[in-house]
């Protein structure tokens, strides 16, 4: 802890003597004291130094407070609830505050300030646009980009600026039945996917701790499978002619298809 002196208009720091127990006059508040502290009727405080006091509520609850002037206007700023903030980590607070004012800032504005910063670094936003630049890299660029344009349309609109700690599997569930509404099954399960992906990315860096998305694919609806239909036997042999002549497909292309067709593989296990 600090204290500060005034030498004309320059501040002037020095560390405060560790068995300092009063200040004006007026004693300092000790661990014991605060631990001590019983609630009464009515909401009262118990005064440290420099402006910093321990607010005790009637229900019980003990809070940290800093009351300074900024602007000729008196301000309160909240430092924390006792005691998981300590006495020691409070005046730490406090001086903290003191050094805004004499840059000239408010601590509560700055407060405010890191705290919709820390916000906004952890919205599904956020941390989807740093997932997507983190992968891009592994996609072709038409890809990547048809990521960022479905996660742009279908998804910010209704969950992008949320915190991902507070998005629920119903909100999620939700993005994926306002594309089901289309008519677009397949692209529901896309987008499903790559929502999970970036709560996973959330998980990983330490910003989440749970994916909504993770139980979901029971809700969707089921995919429409086409049967394609089969080519006779009597047409193998223009079909084989006509594999031969399309030279507009590459020479592997058309032997993978005769292999396909004589081997009835898989087409995946023939691109492996």
């Amino acid at each position: 802890m600090t204290f500060v002196v005034k030498v004309g208009k320059v501040p002037v720091y020095f560390p405060a003597l560790k068995n300092l127990t009063t200040f004006r006059g007026f004693p300092m508040l000790s661990d014991m004291k605060c631990k001590n502290a019983k609630p009464k009727k009515k909401a009262y405080k118990l005064t440290d130094s420099h402006g910093l006091f321990l607010h005790v509520m009637p229900g019980g609850a003990k809070t940290w407070r800093y009351r300074y002037r900024f602007k000729k206007k008196p301000q309160t700023l909240t430092l924390g609830r006792y005691p998981a903030v300590s006495l020691k980590e409070a005046r730490q607070k406090r001086d903290d505050a003191r050094l805004l004012l004499d840059k000239g800032k408010d601590p509560g504005l700055e407060k405010k300030r890191q705290e919709a910063v820390a916000a906004i670094e952890k919205s599904f936003y956020s941390i989807a646009c740093e997932w997507h630049e983190l992968k891009k890299d592994q996609w072709t660029p038409e890809h990547a980009e048809a990521v960022i344009n479905s996660l742009s349309r279908d998804v910010f609109p209704h969950i992008g600026p949320f915190d991902v700690d507070d998005i629920k599997p119903s909100q999620v569930l939700s993005v994926l039945r306002s594309i089901e509404k289309r008519g677009a099954l397949e692209q529901a399960r896309k987008i499903l996917q790559r929502i999970s992906s970036v709560f996973r990315y959330a998980i990983q860096t330490g910003r989440a701790d749970y994916n909504p998305a993770q139980d979901m694919r029971g809700a969707l609806k089921p995919r429409q499978v086409k049967h394609m239909p089969a080519l006779p036997e009597k047409d193998l042999p223009e079909f084989f002619e006509r594999l031969d002549n399309a030279k507009f497909l590459h020479i592997t292309t058309r032997l993978c298809l005769r292999f396909l067709l004589f081997t009835v593989c898989r087409s995946g296990e023939v691109r492996g």
